[in-house]
This record gives structure tokens, sequence and C-alpha cells, in this order.
């Protein structure tokens, strides 16, 4: 439970980083704020299946990775989308790879619109639990 509360405190963190994050992309959506967009919703994806991992662990269940993670997560209620997770771990693994503009513009406005949402969905499900 322990680790569950220091990763929770640490998600939290990174959270509030990517809501300052997407408010200054917002204001200034240069080529610099998409990549720091991008770079914060790394860290907060990380964080986000590690938590749901850890949360599970506490349950009794052993997580492989973050699919596995994403789907005992939906399977247990933590996470409502399921599949939007798994479009968020596909734009994280693509986002390490990222080298056109257009792509990283497409990516940081689904950040904004769709899974920024969800990490406050998750912070609220695990509060709740915990």
């Amino acid at each position: 439970m322990e680790r569950l509360k220091q990763r929770l405190d640490n998600y939290n963190k990174a959270l509030q980083n990517i809501l300052e994050t997407k408010d200054e992309y917002i204001k200034s959506p240069n080529k610099f704020m998409m990549m720091a967009l991008i770079q914060s919703f790394e860290i907060c994806f990380e964080l986000s299946w590690k938590i749901q991992k850890d949360y599970l662990k506490y349950q009794g269940l052993d997580v492989a990775g973050p699919r596995d993670a994403i789907k005992q997560s939906f399977s247990g209620n933590i996470i409502c989308n399921g599949d939007l997770w798994l479009e968020m771990l596909e734009s994280r693994n693509m986002s390490t790879h990222l080298y056109d503009e257009a792509r990283m513009k497409d990516i940081s406005d689904k950040i904004s619109a769709h899974y920024i949402p969800e990490f406050i969905s998750l912070k609220k499900q695990i509060e709740s639990r915990i």
C-alpha cells in the first residue's frame, strides 16, 4: 500500500505538470510546446500504467506490462474506456519516434482533448479506492 501511495503522489505531480503544459500549449501551439506536451504525456502515461499495476497488485493480481495493466484495469472498472487507453499506449510508443511535425500535432491534440481527461479519471478512481 505504501508503494501505491508513493506512486499516486508522483502521478499527481505528473498530472499537474501535464495540465500546466497543456495550458501553455493552448496559448502558444508551437513546435517546442508540442514537444513539451508530448514529453509530459510520456511521463504521465508511464506513471499511469504503473499505478494501475500497483493497485492491481494490491488487489492480488499480477500484471506483466502496460497492455496487461490496461486490460485488467478495464475488467476491474478502474478505467472506463479500454480502447482509448490502448490508443494512448500506441501514441506513447509512437511518440518516442516522432520526427514529423504533423504527427506531433495530431498526438498533441489527442493529448489535450482525450488523454488528459482519462488521466484525471484514473486519479479519481484510484483515490476513491485507497
